[in-house]
């Protein structure tokens, strides 16, 4: 493999029917969850991640969906060889955890707070609906936006105190012990993959520091990223679906000695 592509999924790859940009029948629902449709993808987005193995670009999915939810969509012709999920917590390689990585996470955790103490000392707040992925990574959710916001500084003043992360991203705030991130894990896989031209695409505040740490890197216009890109990330000209085909285009496209 000659690149290595470290892409985001819900948001940057696939998207919620709200982000469509035509009737839902004219994509490919690539996952279920509770009988419905919710995420869809274009059949040309399908079709180029497919190319891009082929043509020397290992693909990365770099998600904070759970390895569970990963596995059920449908977003890839094959399953990737190798995987970052939970934003970071496991790297998965060939579907099993990679053991080193394993390691490091532990390692980092140890110095941090466990998620139960984390999870008690956030206040009650009675739209919040609070998951663990991986184990580690806690995800609190809500009903809106507007009540993700103003939770989010309690839980990022509380993940100060213990060690950790908090990000607000849309109608989640993902908590993780500090130095476990998605960058973190792209570096690990990168180290044992490389050495190789890097490439990152994402849009949500759990992707900017793989966007700066990448070689390259690209955000879909008109997501919370595109809206406080670092210099030297390109923003899509497409949105939405769209922008998930342009991307892959790009590095399709791209030269081998890619910086």
């Amino acid at each position: 493999m000659n690149r290595l592509a470290f892409l985001d999924v819900d948001g940057t790859l696939a998207h919620p029917e709200r982000s469509l940009e035509g009737p839902p029948s004219s994509y490919a629902c690539v996952d279920h969850a509770s009988g419905r449709c919710v995420a869809y993808a274009s059949q040309r987005t399908i079709g180029l991640l497919a190319a891009l193995g082929t043509a020397g670009v290992r693909v990365i999915p770099t998600t904070s969906r759970s390895a569970e939810q990963l596995t059920r969509m449908t977003l890839f012709t094959e399953r990737p060889a190798v995987a970052i999920v939970s934003a970071g917590v496991q790297v998965l390689v060939d579907g099993a955890p990679d053991g080193d990585w394993h390691d490091i996470v532990r390692a980092r955790a140890s110095s941090a707070a466990a998620p139960d103490d984390i999870i008690a000392g956030l206040a009650d707040h009675p739209a919040r609906r609070v998951t663990r992925r991986e184990g580690l990574l806690v995800v609190l959710a809500y009903d809106d936006e507007v009540a993700a916001a103003a939770d989010g500084a309690q839980a990022r003043a509380r993940a100060a105190e213990c060690g950790w992360v908090a990000q607000t991203d849309g109608r989640r705030t993902y908590l993780l012990p500090t130095g476990i991130t998605k960058a973190a894990a792209a570096a690990h896989v990168a180290s044992v993959y490389g050495p190789a031209p890097t490439w990152a695409a994402g849009d949500s505040a759990l992707d900017l520091e793989l966007l700066s740490w990448a070689d390259d890197a690209w955000v879909p216009a008109g997501s919370w990223a595109a809206s406080v890109a670092a210099p030297g990330v390109d923003v899509t000209e497409a949105r939405g679906p769209a922008a998930a085909e342009e991307m892959c285009e790009r590095l399709l496209l791209a030269p081998m000695d890619s910086r």
